[in-house]
């Protein structure tokens, strides 16, 4: 009786390299078509934070490989992760995926408010460029929430377009702030 071995063939992040708030997709391939059962292949990034992906990925039985999507969040300056794909008890592949940087301004519509009232930021892909399919999703925070919100707490610069426009809510502060 033969028995045939089925372990970790190869790791493929395409595409390798993405700007920040995009995906890219892993594909995880054995050597032999998985058994009953399958056979689940453990993932990880070293910069979860930047480039995540799921824990792991089951490839079904008869099938060689299964895909799973690495997301990736807006940053301000390119990085290189490393995601790599374990087999329990075998080998393990690590591939780079470099996440690059992306550059905009902020733009607010007004310098100086009076606590109550509202203003309107913009946020401008630079150079002159405009979003990828999915878009690019900025995460708003503010330093103080006693002064200012957000009524959301994204905004996205849809696919083809290169700003997109979120408002500020200002708190009453009783004096003058800054």
């Amino acid at each position: 009786v033969f028995v045939k071995s089925i372990n970790l063939h190869s790791l493929v992040i395409n595409p390798s390299e993405v700007a920040g708030g995009t995906a890219a997709t892993a594909t995880v391939t054995l050597d032999n078509a998985a058994p009953p059962g399958g056979v689940t292949i453990g993932l990880a990034s070293d910069q979860p934070t930047i480039a995540s992906i799921a824990s792991s990925v089951t490839i079904p039985a008869g099938a060689v490989s299964a895909d799973v999507a690495i997301n990736t969040i807006v940053i301000g300056t390119t990085t290189t992760t490393n995601i790599t794909a374990t087999q329990i008890g075998a080998s393990s592949i690590t591939k780079q995926l470099i996440v690059d940087g992306v550059n905009f301004n902020l733009t607010l519509s007004k310098q100086e408010v009076v606590g109550g009232t509202s203003l309107t930021g913009t946020i401008t892909l630079v150079p002159p460029a405009t979003a990828p399919a999915g878009g690019f999703t900025f995460t708003l925070n503010s330093s103080d929430t006693n002064l200012a919100t957000f009524p959301a707490t994204t905004v996205t610069i849809a696919k083809d377009n290169s700003t997109a426009t979120f408002t500020i809510n200002t708190l009453s502060a009783g004096k003058p702030y800054g």
